[in-house]
């Protein structure tokens, strides 16, 4: 199993990734590569089996967007109209997300420009979990005796945000 390293950054779209062909199913640079949507309904834009071109392959109807995916190339892992997003400490592995196109997705996501490393490929996708931050914490009790007050509490760990660049290996 060939598995393929990654790299993202947040950017806007490139030609490659948000240019207009109806060639779906291309492995050569234009088809899906230039147009992830070109794909059948029951396809994706994935990396073919030697890693070095996207085309259109059949989609793996059982991973939604927010699934767990595995990077492998020529088996699509991830549902219609997705891609692996990879993990930015494990790329081999990362989360099915929608194509996109402009600088945002639904819920508020980030439009990301993913990149094969060591090759041209690169595609816009949304970022996972690209919402808000989590709820702070709560305070602590007031004191009760006279010369010792209970300690303050302390607040809880806003939730993170995606990060804007990120590279990784094999």
């Amino acid at each position: 199993m060939k598995h393929f390293a990654f790299g993202f950054a947040l950017l806007g779209c490139t030609a490659l990734a948000c240019g207009s062909d109806d060639s779906g199913g291309s492995s050569t640079p234009g088809g899906c590569q230039a147009n992830p949507y070109s794909c059948a309904a029951d396809q994706t834009c994935w990396p073919n089996a030697a890693g070095n071109a996207l085309e259109c392959l059949p989609a793996n109807a059982t991973k939604p967007a927010g699934s767990s995916c595995v990077n492998l190339a020529g088996t699509a892992d991830c549902g219609a109209g997705m891609f692996c997003f990879p993990n930015a400490a494990t790329p081999q592995t990362g989360t099915c997300s929608p194509f996109c196109q402009g600088t945002s997705c639904a819920g508020g996501a980030a439009c990301a420009t993913v990149k094969i490393i060591n090759t041209a490929i690169q595609v816009n996708v949304c970022m996972p979990g690209g919402g808000t931050g989590g709820a702070g914490g709560t305070g602590g009790a007031g004191g009760s005796d006279a010369g010792s007050g209970a300690a303050a509490g302390t607040g809880a760990t806003a939730g993170a945000g995606g990060s804007s660049d990120a590279g990784a290996g094999d």
